[in-house]
């Protein structure tokens, strides 16, 4: 999977706040395996794959049915990108190191 910025949260958050509650743990999953198809591909061809995109969540999430951003309090919103964040902290995705001032702050 390629690098995760800001643009793929919001665009992943914006897909799973058009699901209902028991289908976005599925679909992040979905979501994340389905991008690291596309991420292999794209380096094995240089090009996009036909139905994941280009190897970023964003990518995966432009060919979803996505509603336009919601605001940052609305609570649903946020516990779509929640979601995210968790599924990234675990760490399941990272390409190597990603250590940053924060990790030593106790």
């Amino acid at each position: 999977m390629r690098r995760v910025l800001h643009g793929d949260l919001v665009q992943l958050g914006r897909v799973l706040y058009a699901h209902d509650a028991d289908e976005r743990r599925a679909l992040i999953e979905r979501a994340f395996a389905e991008t690291r198809v596309a991420h292999q591909h794209r380096l094995a061809t240089g090009l996009w794959h036909p139905e994941f995109g280009d190897g970023s969540l964003a990518g995966w999430a432009s060919g979803r049915r996505r509603p336009p951003e919601p605001d940052l309090d609305d609570p649903v919103y946020a516990y779509c990108l929640m979601l995210i964040l968790r599924q990234l902290a675990r760490g399941v995705e990272t390409s190597g190191p990603r250590a940053s001032s924060w990790d030593t702050i106790s």
